[in-house]
């Protein structure tokens, strides 16, 4: 966006972001998008040149994720649609919590971007929350770009609030929460309702550390 009375560009907010988690260039890098629904964000990442994986774990929104992967992938000048498909962006069963999900869903390293939308909930269990974060470990690396976008339902410090989680992220994400003004005008409001997005990357000291230590890490904090 554009500066406008003082307000910060898009420019200037990434600043904040390790320059080695922007990529510099879209097009060739990997994606996963995490509980992906419709895939709305895997598609127009796709469009901009992102390998997308397109995951949810409901079989029932899987089937119309992979309808919309089939219709809506960037051509890629192959015949057939699976063929067009698969070669820019794909739709793949992964649960939360799952063992090896690099592994599962065929990739040969962490992806460059990990997106998320709308996946964390005031009303999600300790144990979903865990999984979520599990999933987020393991798919993560060094130079992951993470982006999540979520609605808070709840007023700010609200002890049921989504702050609970991005709270337990702390131990190994450094963040940040995109201004209002960068977002679209309907969603330019605070409080409950209001549309937050955050730039996460892995902090140093724990990008390169297996998932067990942060497990060790996280319950020793907490006694």
């Amino acid at each position: 966006s554009r500066q406008k009375d003082g307000l910060s560009t898009a420019g200037e907010v990434l600043k904040s972001v390790p320059r080695h988690c922007i990529p510099k260039r879209w097009r060739g890098s990997v994606g996963v998008e995490l509980g992906a629904g419709l895939g709305l964000p895997s598609i127009v990442s796709a469009h901009l040149g992102v390998r997308m994986v397109a995951t949810d774990g409901d079989a029932a929104v899987l089937r119309l994720l992979s309808q919309n992967v089939v219709t809506n992938a960037p051509s890629s000048g192959s015949s057939g649609s699976s063929a067009k498909a698969s070669s820019q962006l794909r739709a793949e069963t992964l649960l939360w919590g799952t063992e090896a999900p690099l592994e599962r869903l065929a990739l040969a390293r962490r992806p460059d971007l990990l997106l998320a939308a709308d996946v964390v909930y005031a009303s999600g269990t300790d144990e979903m929350t865990k999984s979520l974060i599990s999933t987020m470990l393991e798919l993560t690396g060094p130079s992951t770009l993470v982006i999540m976008g979520n609605v808070q339902r709840y007023p700010e410090g609200h002890p049921q609030g989504e702050g609970r989680f991005f709270k337990q992220l702390e131990a190994d994400f450094e963040s940040m929460v995109l201004p209002q003004h960068q977002l679209h005008a309907d969603f330019q409001r605070s409080g409950a309702g209001s549309c937050k997005v955050r730039l996460l990357w892995r902090r140093a000291s724990t990008a390169g550390a297996p998932l067990q230590m942060h497990v060790a890490a996280t319950k020793k904090k907490r006694k």
